[in-house]
């Protein structure tokens, strides 16, 4: 994460660069198509499509107000968990809990084994993004990873069909 102090959006500087912004991205129209080159699948709820749009949206204008990109950050997770939920709604799970919804399409087969895994870190994430101590910056690169990451995860809950449940992994809970 970076640390900045924030641009003082006036009328002036509204549709300029944030200096912080410009440090990592050269070009807006590549920074779109970069943030807009990621989407969802068409089994994908829209109501979770809606939430990444945003996401996205607020990616995009991190250009001007480098916060933003933070912004999106945190709305890619509630992204994720809006996935899981409508997933574990659409199969009769669990309705709440975020850790006890990954545990259960684990034991489903809708979360392989080392996909449950990789959601420990992201389910983390979430949970800093929800509870903050201070505003975090997202630097471009670890923005985008973190929509690469969050893409791949919400298209395979919705492509995947409940299959083999022989998992050895720990809950997420641990």
């Amino acid at each position: 994460m970076v640390r900045t102090e924030n641009k003082r959006i006036t009328p002036n500087n509204a549709l300029e660069p944030d200096k912080a912004s410009g440090m990592f991205i050269t070009s807006l129209d590549r920074w779109i198509e970069r943030v807009t080159s990621f989407n969802l699948s068409d089994p994908v709820p829209e109501e979770v499509s809606t939430l990444f749009e945003t996401a996205q949206g607020s990616a995009v204008y991190g250009f001007y107000f480098y916060p933003l990109l933070s912004l999106g950050g945190e709305h890619l997770h509630r992204a994720l968990e809006c996935a899981v939920s409508h997933r574990c709604g659409a199969l009769g799970g669990p309705t709440k809990g975020y850790a006890k919804q990954l545990d259960w399409l684990r034991d489903r087969g809708i979360l392989t084994c080392e996909r449950h895994a990789k959601w420990r870190p992201l389910r983390d994430l979430r949970n800093e993004a929800a509870h903050p101590k201070f505003q975090p910056l997202y630097p471009p690169p670890m923005f985008v990873a973190l929509l690469a990451d969050i893409t791949k995860e919400i298209n395979a809950l919705f492509e995947t069909a409940p299959g083999d449940t022989s998992c050895d992994a720990p809950s997420v809970l641990t």
